[in-house]
């Protein structure tokens, strides 16, 4: 039966795609000395919804069955995906890794690549991002957000994520169940050149556990585990329930689902998602995009563009330390006085934004609340940081600022 209904499934999806203009395709992007290569599929449409970055798991690749069929899905309703191949320091890599090749990549590379493809998706103007990852990936996707707060992530999807308990068995047994140091690597029986610094990071999967990371993340995030998936590093939907800081985590079983959601699991699992997602609120949506623009705007050193997340208006409030401004034109100016060539700082750095919270007490008005933060590197190791908070106007069916209140750390 299940044979039929995917035959079935698999000429819907062809007739659809034959009727859709579909634009997808391979592309790639720099990632230090390597290529990084990603299947990016999108629509006429769309852009006016989120779009959804996929990882996938333990040296897997993008091309993978769960991976291509959640694209095909997100497809079909619309949703533009972006799935993306770690590079495990390999150029231009595909396909699983493989085992008898110098593995000198670490677990945490993976932060650092997903935020250049958050950056990629961008520049392509896309500013609301949904998170999506199966298994290890699940993990370093659930590490990237606690991390770094990316004000474009939205929502987060995580399938069969690796717990990373603290204290729990080495990940460095193979599935032969060796623990030969100088040969066993993960899944691989047999793996000699495994560089030790890969080995070490491998058995920390990172310094945060799964539980902490999501108590740090403040999106909606979606769990799902199968029934009957027996792998042990995988969280446990109790574990998620027995945590208080939790509110915000929703967790799903898929009954007769493993840990690939094979068949007609992964509909259940897309079906769920997107009821999910027809709920988020689409001005903490709207107002989330202008803070992720204003943040890409600065760290391109264009404090024009990232100006125009306020009310371009003479009524703009900026308040910051003892001193207060008034007007989109003399806020500006204050900018560029501070932050611009030759001024009283060491220049504008790299600005990370985290949203704390999002209050609307009213259908035309906001307040968020949260952390800022500037990267000088050798600059200035200090980085100087702060709170803010923003008052929000909802005008024509645009969100601007109309007030804000910048306090700084030191």
């Amino acid at each position: 039966m299940l044979l039929v209904l995917r035959f079935l499934y698999a000429l819907v999806m062809l007739a659809l795609v034959s009727v859709l203009p579909v634009l997808a395709g391979e592309v790639q992007i720099p990632m230090g000395a390597y290529t990084a290569n990603a299947d990016w599929e999108t629509t006429p449409g769309g852009a006016d919804k989120p779009v959804v970055l996929l990882v996938h798991g333990t040296m897997g690749h993008k091309d993978m069955e769960i991976i291509q069929q959640a694209q095909d899905l997100l497809l079909e309703n619309g949703y533009d995906s972006l799935a993306i191949n770690l590079t495990l320091n390999r150029d231009n890599r595909h396909g699983f890794m493989p085992c008898d090749v110098p593995q000198t990549h670490l677990h945490e590379d993976a932060a650092q690549e997903i935020a250049a493809w958050s950056d990629w998706l961008k520049k392509q103007g896309r500013h609301q991002i949904i998170l999506m990852g199966h298994s290890r990936g699940g993990l370093q996707v659930a590490q990237y957000q606690a991390g770094q707060h990316d004000p474009a992530v939205v929502a987060m999807a995580l399938l069969a994520p690796m717990a990373n308990r603290a204290g729990g068995e080495s990940n460095i047994k193979s599935v032969h169940g060796q623990n030969d140091a100088s040969r066993a690597f993960l899944h691989c029986a047999a793996a000699s050149q495994v560089a030790p610094s890969t080995r070490a990071s491998y058995q920390r999967n990172g310094a945060v556990s799964l539980l902490d990371a999501l108590a740090a993340i403040r999106v909606p995030v979606d769990v799902f585990v199968g029934s009957e998936d027996t792998s042990a590093g995988v969280i446990r939907l109790q574990e998620i329930s027995a945590d208080t800081r939790l509110k915000h985590v929703r967790g799903h079983e898929i009954d007769g689902a493993d840990h690939f959601f094979r068949d007609l699991y992964l509909d259940e699992v897309v079906d769920i998602l997107l009821e999910n997602w027809q709920k988020l609120n689409p001005d903490s949506l709207a107002i989330q995009a202008v803070l992720s623009r204003q943040q890409q705007a600065w760290n391109q050193g264009d404090l024009d563009a990232f100006m125009q997340g306020y009310e371009n208006s003479e009524q703009l409030r900026f308040a910051s330390g003892d001193h207060i401004t008034y007007g989109w034109r003399n806020t500006l100016n204050r900018y560029k006085k501070r932050y611009g060539p030759g001024g009283q700082s060491a220049g504008m750095g790299q600005l990370r934004f985290r949203i704390l919270e999002l209050r609307q007490p009213a259908a035309d008005f906001a307040i968020v609340f949260g952390r800022w933060q500037l990267d000088y590197g050798d600059k200035n190791p200090s980085s100087p940081r702060g709170l803010f908070t923003l008052f929000w106007k909802k005008s024509q069916g645009q969100w601007r600022i109309v007030a804000d209140h910048t306090s700084s750390a030191h």
